[in-house]
């Protein structure tokens, strides 16, 4: 196997792992796929701002679990920890 292909399947279940982890809190599929591409996109002040538009929205859809998404959110991606 090529390296570029394990690298390729580690992301992947990287990706697969948040996915799981965002859906356990109760977010449906779609919710959970966007939170855990956090990150995963080429990082400019455009991209950043809709991300955090994003994340914004799925807070208020979900008040009651708004706790444990932003802590699942720091556990996946510690850089985001300035935005709560």
């Amino acid at each position: 196997m090529e390296i570029e292909d394990m690298t390729r399947q580690a992301r992947n279940k990287a990706l697969i792992n948040k996915i799981e982890t965002y859906k356990k809190i109760g977010l449906t599929p779609s919710d959970a796929g966007c939170l855990a591409e956090l990150g995963q996109t080429a990082f400019n002040t455009a991209l950043v701002k809709a991300e955090i538009d994003r994340i914004k929205e799925i807070l208020k859809k979900y008040p009651n679990k708004k706790k444990e998404i932003i802590q699942a959110i720091k556990d996946n991606f510690p850089s985001y920890v300035e935005i709560f």
